[in-house]
């Protein structure tokens, strides 16, 4: 919803328009194991209560956060909680496929793991290279 309310450069609009797609991709994918699978219910999270409420003062922090920002400080700030979702996800399925007891959905997991995985190493690169740009950018305007 964000790339609707806000501007971001072609190089982040384009790797978030990615993620986009790979995580649709994911989520697809476990719709489908559930479908094949009664034991698994995407529903049915069973977070302790102080890990959901951990959770969502986390996701209500990064939306204020996002929200209220613009320029390279919302990029920043979009390329970061990417970096970190993605981690999550891609950590998520690597446990989830270790743990899969059909080779098939295995697999399944194990490719949904890499591509979080690679998506995760391009935000860390472009994050970096935005970072670098920034300090260039604000030693030059000191030296003004």
């Amino acid at each position: 919803m964000l790339r609707f309310i806000k501007r971001e450069h072609s190089d982040v609009k384009n790797l978030i328009k990615k993620i986009a797609v790979a995580s649709g991709a994911g989520s697809k994918l476990l719709e489908e194991l559930a479908r094949h699978d009664p034991s698994i219910n995407l529903n049915d999270i069973q977070l302790p209560p102080g890990e959901a409420a951990t959770r969502a003062s986390i996701a209500s922090t990064k939306k204020k956060e996002l929200l209220g920002q613009t320029g390279e400080r919302f990029e920043l700030s979009l390329l970061l909680t990417q970096t970190e979702a993605l981690s999550y996800a891609w950590h998520l399925a690597k446990v989830a496929g270790e743990n899969e007891f059909r080779p098939e959905n295995a697999r399944a997991l194990a490719g949904v793991s890499e591509d979080m995985k690679n998506l995760y190493q391009e935000v860390f690169v472009l994050l970096f290279s935005k970072t670098k740009l920034s300090t260039t950018n604000q030693m030059r305007t000191q030296k003004q």
